[in-house]
């Protein structure tokens, strides 16, 4: 039987995986002072709607409960965690909030390009501070957290969604007209984009600046370019590149820089961001695998005016990321992992060496089939990423044959205590 569409089942050895991912993650998560925090699946419609935008309320599960009340799966933990904030934790007075989750959200497929209905994120909310310094934490957290969970080469782009509502700002269009603008831009539709900038009859100057947009990509050299163009004619514009410049200065403080893009194309799907805004990309990942920004005006819809910003990791992107990587870099194997082969008479040694080798938090296998071909053995330490085969043929642990699968090498080990 299919499963449904967009929803997907995840068999031992790739749950064991994500797993270890998601708790390199929160380590990361709990060490810069976030606080795991988790909220309802199923929400109110009512409760939710005000801080949902247009795009996200296209993309809900909504249903009926036994009262006749509409019911919605929640499709993020960003617009949860603001109404949180808003209400119960305002009676608390103003304060700095640090948040962050570990849990699945849901969104309906509405394009052909998208794929999932349940995501895995990992993000964290900061609430209670606008400033850039605030930004570029949330940034490195993000970079440290996917360095933690073994990704080796990605980049973060940076921009701002000041920035591109400033430009869009200047076009003399209809508000149906610039969110037309704005999918195309989003989608990366050049061919609808000429077509839509060619029928609102705009001038050839703002067409240039429109359809330059996108590929206005590269390093902090980015900044300096526009500057130059919108230095004088839009100062709000020139204010979200001002913060754009000291964002990326304190990455660079942080050594950060070097994942660090500058994109001002940048457009993030949700309504709700007003400031800065980045996205994390790989080489083998044609779509973003973490995304995040200000968003200063969301919990304002919830009843109090509490600046905010976060990040969200997709998890199972992240996860097919990583297995592309891995088999780039030819077999990876896991040196904590051991198998222990035995003979017949010696399972009580074997049990032994197995449990002294789980107290250092290893995980370790004893071979239970009797009768197992050595092909079979190694098909399957393959497929498990199993590093350590130990043999012991003898009645003491201080000659243990250990085989190292990655190195290929063969020597005597003493497990005594």
């Amino acid at each position: 039987m299919n499963v449904v569409k967009g929803f997907s089942e995840i068999l031992p050895e790739e749950l064991e995986g994500r797993r270890f991912c998601e708790e390199k993650i929160r380590k990361i998560f709990q060490s810069w002072g976030y606080q795991e925090i988790d909220t309802p699946t199923l929400e109110h419609f009512d409760c939710l709607v005000p801080g949902i935008g247009l795009e996200l309320k296209k993309q809900l599960f909504k249903f009926l409960d036994t009262d006749g009340e509409v019911i919605v799966l929640r499709p993020d933990m960003t617009t949860p965690i603001a109404r949180i904030a808003a209400t119960k934790l305002a009676s608390r007075g103003k304060g700095i909030y640090k948040f962050y989750y570990l849990n699945n959200v849901f969104r309906r497929i509405t394009n052909k390009t998208e794929e999932q209905q349940e995501f895995h994120q990992a993000g964290i909310e900061l609430l209670g501070i606008n400033n850039r310094l605030a930004d570029a934490e949330v940034i490195a957290v993000a970079i440290q957290a996917l360095c933690s969970a073994g990704l080796n080469s990605f980049y973060l782009d940076i921009g701002s969604a000041k920035f591109f509502n400033s430009v869009m700002d200047q076009l003399p269009l209809e508000s149906e007209e610039k969110r037309n603008l704005r999918n195309t831009i989003m989608n990366k539709d050049f061919v609808q984009m000429e077509k839509l900038l060619f029928q609102y009859n705009l001038s050839l100057e703002q067409q240039k600046t429109i359809l330059h947009l996108p590929h206005w990509r590269g390093d902090h050299s980015i900044i300096t370019e526009a500057e130059k163009i919108f230095g004088v004619t839009n100062s709000t514009a020139q204010q979200a590149l001002q913060e754009i410049k000291e964002v990326y200065n304190y990455l660079k403080i942080w050594g950060m820089d070097k994942f660090i893009l500058v994109d001002l194309g940048i457009i993030r799907n949700f309504d709700y961001y007003s400031g800065m805004v980045f996205e994390g990309y790989t080489n083998y990942s044609g779509s973003a695998i973490c995304g995040g920004g200000r968003y200063d005006f969301l919990c304002h819809k919830f009843g109090q005016d509490i600046p905010s910003t976060g990040v969200a990791i997709n998890i199972e992107k992240l996860m097919k990321v990583l297995t592309q990587e891995q088999k780039a870099n030819k077999e990876r194997w896991d040196s904590k992992k051991y198998y222990i082969r035995y003979r017949r008479d010696l399972l009580g040694l074997a049990y032994k060496l197995a449990e002294k080798l789980r107290q250092d938090n290893n995980t370790v296998e004893i071979e239970l089939l009797e009768e197992c071909s050595t092909d079979e053995m190694f098909k399957y330490l393959k497929k498990k990423r199993i590093r350590y085969l130990l043999d012991i043929n003898r009645e003491d642990l201080t000659q243990v044959t250990q085989y190292d699968l990655l190195m290929k090498t063969e020597k005597k080990v003493s497990y005594e205590y």
